[in-house]
């Protein structure tokens, strides 16, 4: 490997799209929606048990969720219907929750209906939002904001196994995704969709150690992650570098992609040559010094509004790299309001790439 100090090759004019890395879109079959058969619509005490469900299998590590897709969906009275994503450890994150129903007076929600097609629920930003009154309305088609809330109940998180986690922040191991929907009153108001998607983004092919969950060194304060991410930061998660593209010195597409820190923050893409602390790293800052000497750094960059940042640079270039290296990568970060061990800096998990 070439050793050398790293000047950002921004005018070069190369970039690497964010949308795209890292990124899977994975399509699963219909489902019936069955009523509750015994239930009279009680708020939050067990959930129906039977919902309509579709499995999709993800390659990968899933880092965030971008888009759930429900297909050909059709429902009538929605103030029944919850819908959630159940990731592989069995853990269930709320899509949307009984729209229009109330504690008190309506305790049945919006007699509106899910009109036949496709909806999109996504994290905030959505042309339009589910109804949160009782005020019967039929929705059609289109694109929805997520919703913890049905307008007169908020669903408390972690009930029946429920939590209201935002879709940008559910992460978990490849394997079975679930899509549920749930009718939680016994009535003849059946329902179903002919498919669903779920569209996010993944850890590329793998390749990732030194976690802050607990896997391997363990975080300076205690300050534990979820599981895959790097040790807990000021926004209450931790954050993941992923990677994606290929890492060819010649056909170089590989890309590195930061989430979950904090916003509009400073950050530095780094690699080296080897593992610290055997792949579990050595405490620095608020997080885990993954990678070790020599040490280049390959990129600065202000994360986003969400907290992302993403390498512009041809990493082969950057990095004076040879076929045949193998290359270990990381990302330090500012975090100076909120600082869990008040460091002020964290770090995410490492990746490791051999390049062809």
């Amino acid at each position: 490997m070439k050793v050398r100090t790293l000047l950002a090759l921004v005018g070069l004019g190369i970039s690497f799209s964010p949308e795209a890395l890292g990124q899977f879109s994975v399509s699963g079959g219909s489902a019936f929606i069955p009523s509750w058969a015994v239930s009279d619509g009680t708020w939050d005490t067990a959930l129906p048990e039977v919902p309509g469900s579709s499995v999709v299998s993800v390659p990968e590590p899933v880092v965030a969720i971008d888009s759930i897709v429900i297909e050909g969906f059709t429902h009538a009275w929605m103030g029944d219907l919850m819908c959630t994503l159940v990731d592989p450890t069995g853990k269930e994150h709320l899509v949307f929750v009984r729209p229009g129903y109330q504690y008190s007076g309506n305790v049945y929600g919006n007699s509106g209906e899910f009109l036949f097609g496709d909806y999109e629920f996504i994290e905030s930003g959505a042309e339009n939002d589910l109804p949160t009154d009782d005020v019967a309305v039929d929705i059609g088609p289109g694109q929805y904001n997520q919703s913890f809330d049905t307008g007169g109940a908020f669903w408390a998180s972690g009930a029946c196994n429920v939590h209201n986690t935002k879709l940008s922040e559910i992460t978990g191991p490849a394997g079975n995704w679930e899509l549920r929907v749930y009718d939680w009153y016994a009535s003849a108001d059946d329902g179903s969709f002919t498919g669903w998607t779920l569209n996010g983004n993944g850890a590329g092919s793998g390749g990732g150690f030194c976690y802050g969950d607990g896997t391997g060194s363990i975080c300076p304060c205690g300050n534990l992650a979820a599981p895959g991410r790097g040790c807990q930061n000021s926004t209450g998660a931790g954050a993941v570098l992923a990677a994606a593209g290929n890492p060819s010195v010649i056909g170089d597409t590989l890309a590195l992609k930061a989430l979950h820190c904090p916003s509009q923050r400073i950050g530095l893409f780094f690699q080296g040559e080897r593992k610290l602390g055997g792949g579990s790293g050595w405490l620095f800052g608020d997080g885990l010094r993954c990678v070790g000497g020599p040490v280049i750094r390959l990129q600065t960059v202000q994360t986003d509004g969400a907290g992302t940042a993403v390498t512009t640079v041809p990493l082969a270039n950057a990095g004076g790299i040879s076929p045949g290296d193998t290359v270990y990568y990381q990302f330090w970060y500012q975090d100076p309001v909120g600082s869990q061990c008040a460091t002020q800096f964290n770090t995410t998990n490492a990746v490791a790439r051999t390049w062809n």
